[in-house]
């Protein structure tokens, strides 16, 4: 009798940990929240009508491996997640003594199976998808900085964009016509044509920029900075920065509201957000305390609402955009990093 009832329950044990299962539909839908774990290689949806985790896979990740960031093509058929053999939750500086290799995964986002592992030179930050959807687009956060862009269906690299030294975030802007990062050993802002897979303009910016952001629209960026403690915004069409905040504390993600005219800025070591308006000058609305290590924000339900997550308290929060108040706090996997809103 005892061996009839184990029978089942070693059946679960032996199907769960086989890593070339066949993994059901993770039913993505429309309405959700899908959330990066780095410190587990989790990815978590979240229902947005109702604020609950709906559903949990793990990536089909090799130890020592981090996921960081997730970002999907137009079509959201596909996500591009970043996975290093480096945790960027402890931040970037043991980067400078080793020597870690990045990979990038295409993960088909109706049913979780992995499609594509392209292995990158060194620890790459986050991966994105060309406007196009042919293109996955990275960086090396290393010392010999360089974009690198990969074939989406046979992983094969196209190209190698050397920039500065230890680039980070890299976005598109202007309708994906330009790729943007910047280098933290550097000045500069680096704007890339992705046609002609050539660098443009470097813009000067505060010195050594931490990241760069969607800005206002598709001609602006914004470039924070937490040597200087200042977030930069710099406009695509001049080609310069043409507004700046500065900040008492080093500044983590940063993310304006559309239809609050406000900004939001990540003050991880103090476990705050700060909301900036502007009439003559740049001046803090609201201070929200969040949970431990306030990492990246995304609005929704017509932007008022807004998903915080946070890295060291496992947690993502719910804050009402008008009110300022925390509407619900949900549990999440380790190391929350990287936030995906498909309305």
């Amino acid at each position: 009798m005892f061996v009839k009832y184990l029978l089942p329950f070693f059946l679960v044990l032996i199907l769960s940990c086989n890593s070339n299962q066949e993994i059901p539909s993770i039913s993505i839908g429309n309405n959700v929240a899908v959330v990066t774990n780095g410190g587990e290689n989790s990815i978590q949806v979240i229902d947005l009508s109702t604020l609950e985790v709906k559903n949990t896979f793990f990536l089909n990740s090799q130890s020592g491996t981090f996921v960081h960031h997730i970002y999907a093509d137009q079509e959201f058929n596909q996500f591009a997640l970043a996975v290093p053999f480096f945790d960027f939750s402890n931040g970037h500086s043991a980067l400078h003594t080793s020597s870690p290799k990045g990979q990038i995964q295409l993960i088909n986002a109706n049913t979780g199976q992995l499609e594509l592992n392209i292995e990158v030179p060194f620890a790459n930050h986050n991966a994105v998808f060309s406007s196009d959807g042919s293109e996955v687009w990275t960086t090396t956060v290393s010392h010999s900085g360089k974009v690198y862009v990969y074939d989406v269906k046979s992983g094969k690299q196209l190209t190698e964009i050397p920039v500065g030294a230890d680039p980070s975030e890299v976005i598109f802007a202007q309708n994906g016509q330009v790729a943007l990062t910047v280098a933290e050993e550097s000045s500069f802002l680096t704007i890339i044509d992705t046609k002609q897979k050539q660098i443009i303009k470097e813009v000067k910016v505060d010195p050594n920029p931490s990241i760069v952001w969607p800005g206002y629209d598709q001609n602006s960026v914004f470039v924070v900075n937490g040597n200087r403690k200042s977030l930069n915004v710099v406009d695509l069409i001049q080609q310069k920065v043409v507004d700046y905040i500065d900040f008492d504390f080093v500044p983590g993600f940063s993310i304006f509201n559309f239809d609050k005219k406000n900004v939001w800025v990540c003050n991880p070591a103090a476990n705050k957000i700060l909301v900036y308006s502007k009439t003559d000058t740049w001046k803090v609305i609201k201070q929200i305390n969040t949970d431990a290590d306030p990492h990246q924000i995304k609005f929704f339900d017509s932007n008022n609402k807004a998903m915080v997550v946070n890295q060291k308290d496992n947690t993502a929060q719910i804050i009402d955009t008008n009110s300022f108040s925390i509407l619900k706090t949900i549990q999440l996997g380790q190391k929350p990093n990287g936030i995906l809103i498909k309305p």
